[in-house]
């Protein structure tokens, strides 16, 4: 008996063929789109390593050298700017002596009424809080928050200065 053919109840599907266009056009979009969840992982990772949760404080200060040693208020401004202070960055407005006679204490005077800054500056650089006064201005026409008046203890006074050997 010679095999008869079996008849099939349902139809055989056929495999369609694939575009090479399509799919090709999915494995680069896959690729991109792993890129970008790459670098969105490594921007959040970078900014909290960075510490970038505090909102940068920008303190326009006025430097004045309130003892005998002169030059010591521009060292000190040059001091401020090259230094890292976290999120704290400092804009000097003004070098100048304070007055003919020294004094013997180092003073931080806030200059408009926001004494934040001026505690700030205070502690980033290792001067006593008490040593911060209001002092207000009324024609702050250089609009200085700070007033940076260094006495003739600033060996002390200015503890993060002189623990980095500047004044040698």
């Amino acid at each position: 008996m010679p095999k008869e053919k079996q008849a099939r109840f349902y139809k055989r599907k056929e495999k369609p063929k694939s575009s090479k266009l399509k799919d090709w056009t999915i494995l680069f979009l896959t690729l991109i789109l792993a890129i970008y969840a790459l670098s969105l992982v490594r921007h959040l990772t970078l900014n909290e390593a960075k510490g970038t949760t505090e909102a940068p404080i920008n303190v326009r200060i006025q430097v004045l050298n309130g003892c005998e040693q002169g030059g010591l208020a521009e060292k000190i401004r040059d001091y401020l700017i090259s230094q890292k202070w976290g999120n704290l960055t400092f804009d000097v407005v003004d070098v100048n002596n304070f007055n003919d006679q020294p004094i013997s204490h180092t003073l931080i005077l806030d200059r408009k009424g926001e004494n934040q800054k001026a505690i700030k500056v205070a502690d980033v650089l290792g001067v006593n809080r008490a040593n911060v006064l209001a002092k207000k201005l009324e024609d702050n026409y250089l609009d200085i928050d700070v007033t940076l008046v260094i006495g003739t203890d600033y060996l002390q006074a200015l503890k993060k200065y002189n623990q980095t050997g500047a004044e040698k």
